[in-house]
């Protein structure tokens, strides 16, 4: 049939904090995670590189849906596992949700 199996992909991530912030990294993330999502008709996702690297959840996420959205999927399903760090992200797709890349 139609049926494509599902691709898993492992992304390294930066460390968090000052060096994690500059264009050139981000740059770096969102382009590394739109090769990864590329041809995907859906993502499914969480937390890349908020664990032990100590990212940033809102800056983390923001990059996933820009690389996820210029990688034409047509669904990110963001899994956050222990809820409590995405109250700000729910304000985020409300607020941003109908703009475009």
């Amino acid at each position: 049939g139609n049926h494509r199996l599902p691709r898993v992909v492992a992304i390294d991530a930066i460390r968090g904090g000052g060096p994690a912030m500059t264009e050139l990294a981000i740059l770096r993330d969102v382009n590394k995670a739109r090769i990864a999502f590329d041809g995907a008709a859906e993502v499914a996702t969480g937390h890349w590189g908020c664990g032990a690297f100590g990212n940033h959840h809102d800056l983390m996420f923001l990059k996933q849906w820009l690389a996820a959205s210029d990688a034409g999927a047509r669904k990110l399903q963001y899994h956050d596992f222990d809820r409590k760090q995405s109250h700000s992200i729910v304000a985020l797709v409300r607020k941003l949700g109908g703009m475009s890349v």
